[in-house]
């Protein structure tokens, strides 16, 4: 998988995880999500988007950090257990 695509699914899924804790809290918690929007002057709806919006970087960024770390230490231990071919000639043209 590439870093573009793994980058996408980390942000997709940091958005969807975001999103489900978001109208968590605006249907669960209304008053205390009002009265913390409240303290910073701001209306609820814009502090649920900037909620919202760190909420998904943040995740995202911490599940590609982790998805990359997680392809890195397994092709480490695939790339260690390969062992070169024995006899092979690497020629690439020329006399023999």
């Amino acid at each position: 998988m590439s870093a573009s695509s793994r980058f996408g699914y980390s942000m997709f899924t940091g958005a969807v995880i975001s999103g489900l804790v978001v109208f968590h809290e605006a249907t669960k918690r209304p008053a205390a999500l009002t009265a913390y929007a409240a303290a910073h002057h701001m209306k609820v709806e814009w502090f649920r988007l900037y909620g919202f919006a760190l909420l998904a970087v943040a995740i995202g960024l911490v599940l590609f950090v982790l998805a990359s770390l997680v392809l890195l230490k397994a092709s480490k231990r695939g790339s260690s257990s390969r062992q070169p071919a024995q006899g092979r000639q690497r020629s690439y043209g020329g006399s023999r």
